[in-house]
């Protein structure tokens, strides 16, 4: 093992320890293993299955800290990094417009799942509310029964409001 000048330990093959990497890069370990678990980053294990990053992997990190810092989501920042920097149109690095359109269209595609898994949970919620509302009638009845009051009045009380609920429906 060696140190470099600015502190960390680099191991013979220039590469850093978790901590390390979290350190230079300014976040937690548990942000890189978060990292990691998205598969963003898959930096090589040492024989004691020890996280051990290399100048790669810090670059790319630091590209990823970077885009979170400009707002970019962690699933925008995924599409980016499934494509390899190009010369952009001006010749310096970046992305030709193909390659914005793309990312755009990966990021448009995944807004259509997301909206209608959001949709879904309205859907649910929605029944889960019906139920609800159902469960709150029948314990009403049932309360109403432990405190006396006779069963066959509450029947009535109960077809009534149910017939109720039915004609609003149908005049709707």
């Amino acid at each position: 093992m060696r140190t470099c000048l600015e502190g960390f330990t680099i191991n013979d093959n220039s590469t850093i320890t978790i901590n390390d990497a979290a350190t230079r890069l300014g976040v937690t370990h548990r942000t890189l293993k978060y990292y990691e678990e998205l598969g963003m980053v898959i930096p090589e294990r040492s024989k004691g299955r020890y996280r051990l990053y290399s100048e790669g992997d810090l670059e790319r990190l630091q590209r990823i800290i970077r885009l979170r810092s400009l707002g970019f989501s962690l699933g925008t920042i995924q599409e980016i990094l499934a494509r390899p920097i190009e010369q952009n149109e001006s010749g310096a690095p970046g992305y030709s417009q193909e390659t914005l359109c793309q990312i755009a269209k990966a990021i448009e595609m995944k807004l259509v799942v997301v909206s209608e898994r959001i949709e879904s949970g309205r859907r649910e919620i929605r029944e889960a509310e019906k139920v609800k509302k159902e469960l709150l009638g029948d314990l009403d009845y049932l309360n109403r029964r432990i405190a006396g009051e006779p069963s066959e009045s509450l029947a009535k009380e109960r077809l009534s409001a149910r017939f109720k609920h039915k004609i609003t429906k149908v005049l709707k």
